[in-house]
């Protein structure tokens, strides 16, 4: 039995006897009365079972990991909140373990008893925040972020996912806003890496090549072993735009075998050809390492001969997929030499991408190029 349990159970067995004493002193007990005593004492007993499972429960609600043991989560939570149903902790606990387990309504439920029982928490509206996002409702989980900080605003998670929100809803300088609000914390701390790499991006749709680039190198400073790519992925995008082709190689190929994506070798591809190296004898062999072969692998079979223009347009179903159609058959007749279908392809990729996509800017990028 744990400390904090054992300490609960021994202080309800004291209570339990103090009562059965009491009782007895005040005559609420008659001396002759044997079987009462019994009565008293087996409820008293049953308290005392009951209120160690409750400390139980109420131990396993608040310190058991969500990732790890939801349903068990669940399951003492509901106990917990039945002995003592006014603790806010014990629904936002039992709340996080239901969006876990993707049950939304029951942990918004939860999230709104938590609210009315303790509405100054700013763990609430995080944790309902999280469970709008995990949903794809990004302008509900908008407000939460807000009151989230409002309460608390030395709280840095809160400014990284109201960071990512504003970005996903087009606002980039809000975003850069969010996080540089946390990095002025500590800037050299490595946790704040993936700040830096989410900040450089959204200075990267703005053209603010600068900072995106003092960024990028920012994230490699400080955690120079990760796999995470988006550093060399994102600072390759941005010598491609730049017509860099060479530094983008570079920096496309210092992406790890393990964290290879179609996107890397396409635009990995697309950028040695550009820079006058033979580059598909080198994509041929990485693409035979890729396990998914779903989109946009058409588009590496398009480059490598086994599928035409048109079939890779057909193969993409979706309008984010034609996106990514439109720019890599574009890039693809502008190195046949066909620049005029080239930069029909590349302005229907304008027209369809969204204008935080990727391909949106390298389209961009590169029409500017072809055009002059």
């Amino acid at each position: 039995m744990h400390s904090k349990r054992a300490l609960v159970f021994i202080a309800s067995v004291a209570n339990a006897f103090q009562f059965l004493g009491i009782a007895k002193q005040e005559h609420l007990l008659p001396a002759t009365s044997r079987f009462s005593a019994r009565i008293l004492t087996a409820a008293l007993v049953a308290l005392l079972l009951t209120g160690s499972a409750f400390a139980d429960a109420a131990q396993d609600c608040v310190t058991l990991n969500v990732r790890d043991a939801a349903q068990d989560i669940i399951k003492a939570c509901s106990s917990a909140i039945i002995s003592s149903p006014k603790t806010p902790q014990y629904y936002i606990n039992r709340g996080k373990a239901y969006s876990e387990t993707a049950k939304y309504d029951l942990a918004l439920a939860d999230f709104a008893k938590a609210a009315d029982l303790d509405p100054k928490n700013p763990e609430v509206y995080a944790a309902r925040a999280q469970a709008h996002e995990w949903q794809g409702r990004i302008e509900r989980a908008l407000p939460d972020w807000n009151l989230c900080i409002e309460l608390d605003p030395n709280n840095g998670g809160c400014y990284v996912h109201r960071g990512l929100i504003l970005e996903l809803m087009g606002d980039n300088i809000g975003a850069i806003a969010d996080w540089s609000k946390l990095l002025s914390g500590d800037p050299n701390d490595p946790v704040n890496s993936l700040t830096y790499s989410h900040r450089a991006d959204a200075f990267r749709r703005l053209g603010d090549n600068t900072n995106a680039l003092a960024d990028y190198a920012k994230v490699i400073q400080l955690d120079p072993a990760s796999e995470d790519t988006n550093a060399y992925l994102g600072r390759g995008i941005l010598h491609y735009t730049a017509g860099d082709f060479r530094a983008a190689t570079d920096d496309f190929r210092r992406i790890p075998e393990s964290a290879e994506s179609v996107q890397s070798l396409l635009l990995g591809y697309l950028a040695s050809s550009k820079a006058g190296r033979a580059a598909t004898a080198e994509l041929e062999k990485k693409a035979a390492r890729l396990a998914d072969k779903d989109w946009p692998y058409a588009v590496i079979e398009l480059f490598l001969g086994k599928r035409t223009p048109q079939s890779t347009i057909d193969a993409a179903a979706i309008s984010f997929k034609r996106c990514d159609a439109f720019f890599y058959v574009g890039e693809w007749h502008l190195l046949k030499g066909n620049k005029a279908e080239g930069i029909n392809f590349l302005t229907q990729a304008v027209e369809t991408c969204k204008a935080r996509d990727d391909e949106y800017l390298l389209a961009v990028a590169e029409l500017k190029r072809v055009k002059r």
